[in-house]
């Protein structure tokens, strides 16, 4: 039974397209392995480790991350003139992580590297796969970290949607642009740390075209997604209607 440990952004119980994507994976494996999940802390008071369907999720943050969080739930339980008043803060926080991102060199936030990898770190057993899902790219780059430091783990990319032309993800298409190059580096260099390399079929024409790991990457059709907890709503909704 081997230690597989998948990287995600939002799971449990906030999925994300690719936390759901992630789950519908981690499922399967965890029927013969060990599987944890590290994952990005969505609301405020959200435990930081449990366990679910077999798996062990482990939530992190970062200092500004929980200082939005906090800002999230006083708009939301506020209205009026302080309700405006905590919106206004929350979008300076957001200038400031768009800041971090058109100043940086490459578009990532070092904030979020550092706390995964501080996660895995922290994780007692050795690890023999890390999965990590992107996006966030974040997630390839402190799997690749942990890599130089534990030669018997291997990694495994699941990449969902594109880094190097998402102007989404650069913030504008300038950036994107202007940081291309940058970023064609930063993604070549982790993916060639791969034992193999999962891709979603739309990102075959990136890869024809930009990277040095074609032999390495396996293109595959999306995984099959399943609405998470639907079975739950609908009997509750039957029983509210009896």
């Amino acid at each position: 039974m081997s230690n597989i440990v998948f990287i995600v952004g939002y799971y449990y119980p906030y999925f994300s397209p690719t936390g759901t994507c992630c789950y519908n994976i981690a499922e399967e494996i965890a029927k013969h392995h060990n599987v944890t999940v590290v994952c990005m802390k969505r609301r405020l008071g959200q435990p930081e480790r449990e366990v679910y369907q077999n798996q062990t999720i482990i939530r992190v943050s970062h200092k500004w991350w929980d200082y939005r969080l906090k800002l999230d739930e006083k708009i939301r339980n506020s209205s009026g003139y302080i309700n405006k008043f905590y919106t206004m803060i929350l979008n300076a926080v957001r200038l400031k992580q768009y800041l971090d991102i058109i100043l940086a060199k490459v578009s990532l936030h070092k904030s979020w590297i550092r706390a995964y990898k501080n996660a895995l770190n922290k994780i007692e057993y050795p690890i023999d796969v890390l999965i990590p899902l992107s996006l966030p790219m974040e997630s390839v780059v402190a799997s690749s970290e942990y890599l130089k430091m534990h030669n018997k783990t291997i990694m495994i990319p699941f990449l969902c949607d594109p880094f190097v032309y998402n102007h989404r993800l650069h913030r504008n298409k300038w950036n994107m642009i202007l940081k291309r190059k940058s970023n064609m580096v930063l993604e070549t260099k982790v993916l060639e740390m791969s034992y193999k390399i999962f891709c979603l079929d739309y990102l075959r024409d990136h890869f024809d075209n930009d990277t040095q790991c074609m032999d390495d990457i396996v293109f595959v059709e999306h995984p099959l997604i399943k609405k998470i907890g639907m079975e739950n709503r609908k009997a509750k909704f039957k029983r509210k209607n009896m």
